[in-house]
C-alpha cells in the first residue's frame, strides 16, 4: 500500500489508501516460534521494502 501510495502521490494524485489484506494479530506462545508461517510473512515484508527501495531508485516514487 506504501508503494502503490507514493506512486499515485508522485503523479499529481490525491491518495486515499485502503487495504484489504488484515492479518490476525492475537499472538500465543507458538507465535514465537519460528515456522513456516513466519517466513512467509516476512518474506511478503521484505519483498515491499525492496519493492520501495527499487522503485525510490527508479525514480517512480
Amino acid at each position: 500500500m506504501l508503494r502503490a501510495a507514493a506512486c499515485f502521490r508522485k503523479q499529481g494524485l490525491t491518495v486515499v489508501p485502503a487495504p484489504f489484506r488484515f492479518y490476525n494479530v492475537d499472538l500465543t506462545f507458538e507465535d514465537l516460534l519460528p515456522t513456516w508461517r513466519a517466513i512467509e510473512s516476512n518474506g511478503e515484508t521484505f519483498h515491499e521494502l525492496v519493492g520501495l527501495l527499487w522503485y525510490w531508485f527508479r525514480g517512480r516514487i
